[in-house]
């Protein structure tokens, strides 16, 4: 991917990720959103990403990827499972309010 492939991705409001090991990776990789690179990278390439993977090889991230989704979806359903449960509580402890007010007139 080139520097005008990157822009041409963000001025269409997409992010935009790349990876690279070689010198002429680095430009782009500075451009881009966000920009990884593996541990036998050359220096340049390094310095200009965002992310610098200590495993040789990419297989890293789709390792990665796939953690983060599981991560991801388990936090989407943990806070899907507990939100009826505590808006549960609050109805239950709002209406035991009432019953107490209206006990006490």
């Amino acid at each position: 991917m080139t520097r005008v492939g990157v822009k041409k991705l963000q001025e269409t409001k997409h992010i935009c990720g790349m990876t690279g090991v070689g010198v002429n990776d680095a430009p782009p990789l500075k451009k881009t959103d966000i920009g990884i690179t593996v541990v036998d990278a050359t220096d340049a390439a390094q310095s200009a990403s965002d992310i610098v993977l200590k495993n040789p090889g990419l297989s890293v991230i789709t390792s990665v990827m796939f953690t983060s989704r599981t991560i991801f979806q388990r936090m989407k359903n943990y806070t899907a499972s507990r939100t009826p449960n505590g808006l549960d509580i609050k109805s239950g402890y709002s209406i035991a309010q009432e019953l107490i007010r209206i006990e006490k007139r």
